[in-house]
């Protein structure tokens, strides 16, 4: 080869980039790293099957009433909840997670003694909190459209997912739940698509708007650990009591950021059943005021309980001591 021969580089093997995606944090292995290559795409992927899937926290919670007619009023379906244990595994294609999980259904009568009332409320209770938790982009202001939920009056849709640092509540696509077996399984790569979105997008706006090209546009957990950083460095212990050390308006100045992605995730789910969401629905993110306030109400709930839950998980990494009754 000659001096002016362009140097031929090789791929790495996949050996190398699966040890190189072990120092990668969550965020940066599903959303940056499997955009790179076919390869480097399935060894992200089956890094966060191994690493991070693991410790996806979910939780949601269905209000409702359901009654079978009579005699069996009395084994009306009130509400139910599904909490998530232990991580399961994936299917044999590898298209669907499954966790164990604790599922309690309200308004399960012990006068149930028949098997057959028993698989008849099992059978209802399924189809309502299925029908909750796969719609629940269409319930953000707590109100179900009487089309969609024709079983159901009245229904509340309560969710939360957690993984790593990261918070939201969305959709859970292709949920399947197993009441006798006590499981649930989805398809997680369609999930973790959704559920890093407003993130991503709102990083990338950030990036777009800064006036400095030089500097990349640092991610939430690298920004919320610089600010608890300058703030805790070198100390052991701290008292909470009536302080919140800037948790609750960290990040705040991108609130209208997150509700830009808030909103286009919302017209998304709304026009697949064909309902409208805003007065402009030509528009990925113009709403009515009523919805705006709605939809921001929410985002700033979401993002104290992720600053929140940071905190803690930045106390704890760093050996700080915390001190719930300690004078303010």
């Amino acid at each position: 080869m000659s001096e002016s021969d362009p140097v031929a580089c090789r791929p790495l093997p996949p050996e190398l980039w699966a040890q190189i995606c072990t120092h990668i944090d969550d965020f940066t292995l599903w959303v940056i790293c499997r955009q790179v290559s076919p390869v480097l795409k399935a060894e992200a992927e089956r890094e966060f099957v191994k690493t991070h899937l693991p410790n996806l926290r979910m939780k949601w919670h269905v209000k409702s009433w359901i009654t079978f007619g009579e005699p069996f009023a009395e084994l009306g379906f009130h509400g139910g909840e599904v909490e998530q244990k232990e991580f399961l595994g994936l299917s044999e294609d590898r298209q669907r997670v499954k966790f164990s999980a604790v599922i309690h259904c309200e308004g399960y009568s012990c006068n149930a003694q028949l098997k057959e009332d028993q698989e008849r409320f099992y059978s209802n209770s399924k189809a309502t909190m299925l029908k909750a938790s796969r719609y629940s982009n269409l319930d953000f202001r707590f109100r179900f459209d009487e089309d969609i939920y024709a079983s159901a009056a009245d229904p509340i849709m309560a969710q939360t997912c957690r993984l790593g640092s990261y918070v939201n509540d969305l959709e859970i696509p292709s949920l399947e739940i197993d009441f006798h077996s006590g499981s649930f399984s989805f398809d997680w790569k369609a999930f973790l698509n959704d559920f890093y979105y407003d993130y991503y997008y709102v990083q990338r706006r950030l990036r777009d708007l800064s006036t400095s090209h030089e500097a990349p546009t640092l991610t939430y957990v690298e920004r919320a650990n610089n600010h608890l950083t300058k703030q805790f460095a070198g100390r052991t212990k701290l008292s909470l009591r009536s302080q919140d050390f800037g948790m609750n308006n960290f990040g705040s100045e991108e609130d209208a950021l997150f509700l830009e992605a808030y909103v286009k995730r919302l017209k998304k789910s709304h026009q697949t059943v064909g309902k409208t969401l805003g007065y402009d629905d030509n528009s990925d993110v113009k709403i009515d005021r009523q919805t705006e306030e709605d939809i921001m109400s929410h985002i700033i709930v979401r993002r104290r309980a992720q600053n929140w839950a940071f905190f803690f998980e930045f106390m704890d990494r760093c050996g700080i001591e915390v001190d719930w009754l300690g004078p303010g």
